[in-house]
C-alpha cells in the first residue's frame, strides 16, 4: 500500500471487485453473517484500510476492538513472525505454554485493585462471561 494518510476513493463505494466478491459470499455465507460495510478489505497498515478496489478508508472498528495498536504495527508483526516460528497455537488446558502465564502475570500486576487474583484469557465475551460464571 502507497503511503496514504486518509481517505482515498478510486472507485464508487462499493467497487466491482468488493461487488463481486460480496455476491460470491450471498451463495456460500450463512445469512446471520451480514456484512455491514460493503467493501471488501485487501490490506491495512496503522488506522487504515485499502479494499480490493484501491480505496481507503480510515479504520473505525479496529478488528471491533481487537486492533488498538493499529493494522500491522511492526513490534505486533515482529512478535507474530517470532510466535508463529516456535507453534502457532494450542489450548492452554490441553498443552500449556510459559506465555500465557507471563501475560497473566503482568496483567495481573498492572490490574487497579490489591488482594489474590486470578487471571484467564477467552476468544470472547460469552467465554468470559460463562466462565466468570
Amino acid at each position: 500500500m502507497a503511503a496514504v494518510r486518509g481517505i482515498e476513493l478510486k472507485t464508487e463505494v462499493p467497487g466491482p471487485r468488493s461487488r463481486e466478491i460480496l455476491a460470491r459470499k450471498e451463495a456460500v455465507v450463512a445469512d446471520p453473517l451480514a456484512v455491514y460495510v460493503p467493501v471488501v478489505v485487501a490490506e491495512g497498515r496503522g488506522a487504515l484500510l485499502t479494499d480490493v478496489d484501491g480505496n481507503t478508508f480510515v479504520d473505525f472498528t479496529g478488528g471491533v476492538g481487537c486492533l488498538n495498536v493499529g493494522h500491522a504495527h511492526p513490534r505486533v508483526v515482529e512478535a507474530v513472525q517470532e510466535q508463529a516460528a516456535r507453534f502457532f497455537h494450542t489450548d492452554f488446558t490441553i498443552v500449556p505454554y510459559e506465555v500465557y502465564l507471563t501475560v497473566a502475570e503482568r496483567l495481573l500486576a498492572l490490574a487497579p485493585f490489591r488482594g489474590p487474583a486470578k487471571a484467564a484469557f477467552f476468544n470472547a465475551g460469552t467465554e468470559a462471561v460463562e466462565n466468570a460464571v
